[in-house]
């Protein structure tokens, strides 16, 4: 079974390898993967369409060519000081665009880090050179990939990179949830890494007893906790017996390491197990997500 509009999967690089293996699941279905590197839970937002990104365009008015200079003025949630901006996918020293519409007009919104993150910048772009566009003091800008996946099953796992934010993921969660279609949405719980496991500190509790458990208690039968199932039974489904550092990850409450990318404390595997018949962490991932679909009615069994 086709989902009607698809799936849109949203998240940051712990969703960015997954979707591959769902569409393997869903070959019937349109798979979008919204999964970008480093984001934090209030850039996701931004691009899924929950958080609206606000901005001054510094001279007044959209030129009529080139690019015209953006100052953010989201000030919600420390963003401006603290965060300044909406980070878009960006690296140190790189340009990250991204195409849709500010203030009407269709172009490329562009953010610049400049070697840190408090030295981050924007710019807009228009598509087509023509008159000079007087603005507003704070105009919105609506990333293509909101409207384009406005009407999809959304698949949500964010918080990663800032857990320390407690409540900041748990509102862009629901800001997100609030622009899906027809309640129509997965969310799925952040994954704590090796460093942060039970009794290590702040961050494990952050993770598992504020954000995972509030996710639970919120969104009920449209919350899959696929941090415990990967703890619990992702080596069995992936076929893969416990290694000592295996069975060490998960008494301290962690995804074992046979699930894990090499030396890498968080992220999952997604190249090819080395013996047949075994599957990457990022399978198990998919296969879990695609259970829960099919329960939800919205996918059929491969």
């Amino acid at each position: 079974m086709a989902t009607r509009h698809g799936i849109a999967v949203w998240g940051d690089s712990m969703s960015s390898r997954y979707p591959r293996y769902l569409q393997e699941m869903m070959p019937e279905s349109t798979i979008y993967n919204g999964g970008v590197s480093g984001e934090f839970s209030g850039s996701v937002a931004v691009r899924q369409g929950g958080v609206v990104a606000a901005f001054r365009v510094e001279s007044g008015a959209l030129p009529t060519s080139g690019e015209a200079g953006l100052a953010f003025t989201n000030e919600d949630r420390g963003w401006a000081s603290e965060y300044p901006g909406i980070r878009l996918g960006w690296q140190p020293n790189e340009a990250s665009p991204m195409p849709g519409t500010l203030a009407g007009v269709h172009g490329t919104l562009t953010a610049y880090a400049e070697g840190t993150e408090e030295s981050i910048r924007f710019g807009f772009t228009p598509d087509k050179p023509g008159e000079a566009a007087p603005v507003g003091e704070d105009v919105t800008f609506v990333p293509d990939s909101a409207e384009a996946q406005a009407e999809a099953v959304h698949i949500i796992m964010v918080g990663r990179n800032n857990p320390q934010n407690v409540g900041d993921v748990l509102e862009d969660i629901a800001s997100m949830v609030a622009a899906t279609s027809d309640d129509r949405y997965l969310i799925l719980s952040t994954i704590n890494a090796t460093d942060e496991g039970e009794g290590s500190g702040a961050t494990y509790s952050r993770i598992v007893e504020g954000i995972n458990q509030g996710l639970a208690e919120t969104y009920g039968e449209q919350y899959l906790d696929v941090r415990r199932l990967l703890i619990q039974e992702g080596l069995d489904r992936a076929g893969i017996s416990p290694t000592p550092a295996d069975r060490a990850d998960i008494a301290a409450d962690t995804v074992p390491t046979s699930l894990r990318v090499p030396n890498d404390v968080v992220h999952l595997s997604f190249a090819d197990p080395p013996q047949i018949g075994q599957k990457s962490g990022d399978e198990v991932l998919a296969e879990l997500v695609h259970e829960k679909l099919i329960d939800l009615g919205w996918a059929e069994p491969a």
